[in-house]
């Protein structure tokens, strides 16, 4: 028979008072101790929420919140420009500043149009613009989506619109033009071609445009408004579209450039050191012969040489001390108008005769003849393009005068541009 084991019974844990109250006093500590890491805890948080207040939420978050362009009562925040300012600039910070009034300008312009097709007909698909990015390969958000859909919906606009309302041919005129330096040169010119000679020659020989030269004169068939764009003129287009075949005309374009001036100089003073000869000269710089020539008799006139220097000169260094070009040294850089003043026998406060030079100026002749006259001639794809681009323009243009649209754009502090464009860059 198995032999039964006794159970023996567990002796109680019996502690004495002494015992107890040393027990109580540890479990007392423990609690205080965990309320003080509880409570540094608590703040070292509330420091870092101040701080991410005082750093971040309060200078950065709130004011990127803040509505600064809204159209037809949709609305744009700082944050949203700032995007698409990076996307604009790449996070280039050399254009940053500079890129926020075009990006909202751009905004405005964005929206109109988004509504304007809409009304028309024309919208983009979630999917098209989805398609878009992808292909792109560009982040997908909100700011991508706008930029993408609106070159979408250009695109779509002028194949669904604007190229029904554009026609394929209409009046065009073949003008023949050169630029020239002087009113007496245009004399000239228009007696030569009395005489016979061809147009495409003399543009050859006399023009001081490049595209003219290249082209020798011949600026082909366009449409009404165009030259002007293609020669950087102003006033040309008015010219030749006023025309008939065989019509010639000159006029002065004052804001027109070229590389070619005309200096009148006069030498103050005369030394020779160390066997170098050393002179002082002023000098004024004019655009035309014409204009040399009225500078030079109003000085003779009796007119102060500074104060015809600041009415006329285009010398900007020079403009700013009275037509002073310093003290030059013979022997040293080739100017223009070395011949004359290192001359021993020009005389201290002569003026010069004017001077021809090769020099950046403004003002010339544009010299043009009315070739030929065609009332229904199709355009060329470069001609069409550009009033295709042309009638899209008009249009925003009109979208963005028509008062029936409601566009508040904020007045930017000079610190809120700077958080733009420093949240641009990230």
């Amino acid at each position: 028979m198995a032999k039964k084991h006794k159970k023996h019974a567990q002796p109680h844990n019996v502690l004495s008072h002494k015992a107890k109250s040393k027990l109580a006093k540890q479990h007392q500590k423990q609690k205080v101790t965990r309320w003080i890491g509880l409570g540094i805890i608590g703040a070292v948080a509330l420091v870092l929420s101040i701080g991410v207040i005082a750093t971040w939420l309060i200078p950065v978050y709130i004011p990127l919140q803040q509505t600064v362009v809204s159209v037809n009562g949709t609305n744009y925040s700082a944050s949203y420009v700032s995007k698409m300012v990076n996307f604009y600039t790449g996070g280039d910070p050399t254009y940053s500043y500079l890129y926020i009034d075009l990006v909202l300008g751009q905004i405005e312009k964005n929206q109109l149009m988004n509504e304007a097709a809409a009304e028309l007909g024309i919208t983009v698909s979630d999917k098209e613009v989805k398609e878009a990015i992808k292909a792109a390969g560009l982040d997908d958000n909100k700011v991508t989506r706008d930029i993408v859909t609106a070159s979408l919906l250009y695109q779509k606009l002028n194949e669904k619109h604007f190229e029904m309302i554009v026609p394929l041919s209409g009046e065009q005129r073949q003008a023949l033009v050169m630029l020239l330096e002087s009113e007496a040169q245009a004399e000239a010119v228009k007696a030569r071609l009395l005489n016979g000679e061809s147009f495409a020659d003399i543009a050859k020989e006399l023009s001081l445009d490049d595209t003219t030269v290249t082209l020798e004169g011949d600026m082909g068939y366009h449409p009404p408004g165009f030259l002007d764009d293609k020669l950087g003129a102003d006033g040309l287009d008015a010219k030749v579209d006023a025309g008939q075949p065989g019509n010639t005309g000159y006029f002065y374009d004052a804001d027109k450039s070229k590389k070619l001036g005309y200096w009148v100089v006069k030498v103050t003073d005369r030394q020779t050191v160390n066997d170098n000869v050393q002179v002082q000269v002023y000098g004024i710089l004019l655009p035309t012969v014409e204009k040399a020539q009225e500078a030079r008799q109003r000085i003779l006139d009796g007119e102060d040489f500074a104060d015809v220097v600041e009415d006329m000169t285009q010398d900007i260094t020079s403009k700013a001390k009275g037509g002073d070009l310093g003290l030059l040294t013979a022997g040293g850089a080739e100017l223009p108008y070395s011949d004359y003043i290192f001359d021993e026998n020009t005389l201290l406060d002569d003026l010069s005769a004017p001077i021809r030079a090769e020099v950046a100026t403004t003002g010339a002749w544009w010299f043009y003849q009315v070739a030929s006259v065609e009332q229904s001639k199709l355009y060329s794809e470069e001609d069409r393009n550009t009033l295709l681009d042309q009638a899209f323009t008009d249009w925003m243009d009109g979208l963005e005068t028509d008062p029936a649209n409601d566009i508040v754009r904020a007045e930017l502090t000079d610190e809120l541009k700077d958080l733009i464009a420093e949240q641009s860059l990230s």
